[in-house]
């Protein structure tokens, strides 16, 4: 199709694989128009999209998981601390 010329000033036709890509504009449309249709289109950065999403997901599960039991864990240290200083006290070696 690139061989083809135009009737008007004897430039090629645009090939398919240019209109597919949204070089060359199938109708009259606004440049942004197109820019717009590519954008959505365009599949190349969707596999790190994906992968970010995924890396998030991952981080608020685990600050999930660390930041549930610190309650739990601080009632023991407390109650540890408490039972050292108890025994340490009566002992006097405090």
């Amino acid at each position: 199709m690139d061989t083809l010329k135009s009737a008007k000033g004897g430039a090629s036709a645009p090939s398919n694989w240019e209109r597919t890509r949204g070089m060359v504009a199938a109708r009259p449309q606004t440049a942004l128009r197109a820019f717009l249709k590519r954008l959505w289109r365009a599949e190349q950065g969707q596999e790190l999209t994906e992968y970010v999403l995924l890396l998030a997901a991952l981080a608020l599960c685990t600050a999930g998981l660390v930041v549930g039991p610190m309650s739990s864990v601080n009632q023991i240290w407390v109650a540890g601390n408490n039972e050292l200083s108890t025994a340490a006290s009566a002992t006097g070696s405090y």
